[in-house]
């Protein structure tokens, strides 16, 4: 498993998407995202995606070119057509028209249709944050058919359904949290088959409606399980609902054609509801209380959410980022495919 710099993993991205098609300002907001979700530890949204991307494109599911398009605006509310470029750039062109709005009317939304997959919704919403306003999330998140079965279900009938949330500080970085509504996320599945792990189980079912912790089970026709059973069910049903059908993405259960990413973020303006600085007061006396928490047993000390990302981060500043060797071998050959310096995948003691 090769340990690979920060700065390798933004030359390989950043050329990648050239290489592509995309324009400078696309390989930016490629590289914002992808990068931050490996430096964080969310490797199973990082550049494990990037061949995935190349694959896409050359089915004709994804234009490095498109330019996403403004299709409806009422007040605090908008409503865009990603025309199948990456959901990368189309989330953020979405984030800042949110910002923009909620600006102007306390409350800003924005919805996008025609993207397949976004990435991490926590790079969107810690937008928000730091203008001082409260981000939340969500996106309809699955394949044609589904990729997360309801609650007793033995069949997939939902994406993996992600919500996010960031709330800005006065000191410190901004609180965010950022989970899919199934149990595992689709990408951790990926990292888990290439490097030949089980998951844990009440992770999966299989074709059957069985329960298997062999990640392959899903790629065959099984499914992922709701968080949290019921209640998971209700927020994942929830997401379809909101994230899916009402910004005009459909639902992945409704369609024998991958529906792609359905995405909703809204912006609120602190300072509607109150005056900022006694919020913000507030929310350290929040975190303070909660950082004290005596740990149960045996346990390591709170956290807040957003924290393992950032002491990730420290971490993978100064050792590098381990790339699993499948993630590798795929990189390489996607370097090929688009006929990328050979220089660019040199690693040390490989």
């Amino acid at each position: 498993m090769p340990t690979v710099s920060a700065e390798r993993l933004e030359q390989i991205c950043r050329s990648a998407v050239l290489a592509m098609g995309g324009s400078q300002a696309v390989a930016d907001d490629m590289v914002a995202s992808l990068l931050s979700a490996n430096m964080e530890g969310m490797d199973s949204h990082g550049m494990i995606r990037m061949p995935q991307y190349l694959r896409l494109m050359d089915e004709g599911l994804i234009n490095p070119k498109a330019e996403t398009e403004v299709v409806r605006q009422d007040r605090a509310v908008t409503l865009l057509d990603g025309h199948w470029g990456f959901g990368q750039v189309g989330a953020r062109v979405a984030t800042r028209l949110a910002i923009k709005a909620a600006r102007e009317h306390a409350l800003g939304a924005a919805g996008i249709y025609h993207v397949l997959h976004v990435g991490r919704l926590k790079d969107y919403v810690l937008l928000v944050a730091l203008q001082n306003m409260v981000g939340l999330a969500m996106a309809s998140a699955g394949p044609a058919g589904g990729a997360v079965a309801p609650y007793r279900g033995a069949r997939a009938r939902f994406g993996t359904n992600p919500i996010a949330f960031a709330v800005p500080r006065r000191s410190g970085e901004p609180v965010t949290g950022d989970f899919a509504t199934s149990v595992s996320a689709e990408g951790k599945l990926r990292l888990a088959v290439n490097t030949r792990h089980n998951v844990a189980e009440g992770t999966l079912i299989d074709k059957n409606g069985l329960p298997t912790n062999d990640p392959n089970d899903f790629y065959a026709g099984g499914a992922l399980l709701p968080m949290a059973a019921h209640k998971g069910y209700l927020l994942n049903l929830m997401v379809e609902i909101v994230g899916g059908l009402l910004v005009g993405s459909g639902a992945a259960a409704l369609t024998k054609t991958t529906p792609g990413n359905g995405f909703l973020i809204v912006a609120f303006d602190i300072e509607a509801f109150r005056p900022f600085g006694g919020f913000v007061d507030e929310m350290e006396e929040l975190v303070t209380t909660v950082k004290s928490t005596k740990s149960a047993p045996g346990q390591p000390p709170v956290l807040l959410p957003g924290e393992p990302e950032t002491i990730a981060r420290a971490e993978r500043s100064k050792s590098g980022i381990p790339v699993d060797d499948e993630a590798w071998s795929a990189l390489k050959a996607m370097g090929v495919r688009l006929a990328l310096p050979a220089s660019l995948f040199e690693v040390e003691g490989r």
